[in-house]
């Protein structure tokens, strides 16, 4: 359903985007364009675009990305869109394998 909705949300937010799937696992990723947007236009339309497309795959059970991780700037999504008690697993792993949190300090979860 959201491989359908990305185009409505692509011409809504005037962005440029591919998307490319491993649709069996439901894995999407999703490449913005800038093109000729002004930086305040691009990070307003990518942040709105981000909140509906998000909030859309946590809705019919998704997560913000699969094998790659969430890194540095998927960050903030990530303690916005996942349940507590996902969040709250994570970072007691986090804290049981890296206890002076020295691994990539800032990455996947602020524990």
């Amino acid at each position: 359903d959201i491989t359908k909705q990305i185009p409505e949300l692509r011409e809504k937010y005037d962005l440029y985007c591919v998307t490319v799937a491993h649709i069996g696992d439901g894995n999407l990723h999703i490449v913005l364009c800038k093109m000729d947007m002004s930086d305040e236009e691009w990070n307003k339309n990518v942040e709105e675009f981000h909140q509906q497309v998000y909030a859309y795959a946590y809705s019919v059970g998704g997560r913000l990305a699969g094998e790659h991780g969430i890194g540095a700037k998927k960050l903030k999504y990530m303690e916005e869109f996942t349940p507590n008690g996902e969040l709250a697993v994570m970072k007691t792993i986090k804290r049981a394998m890296d206890p002076k949190l020295i691994l990539n300090p800032g990455k996947l979860i602020d524990a």
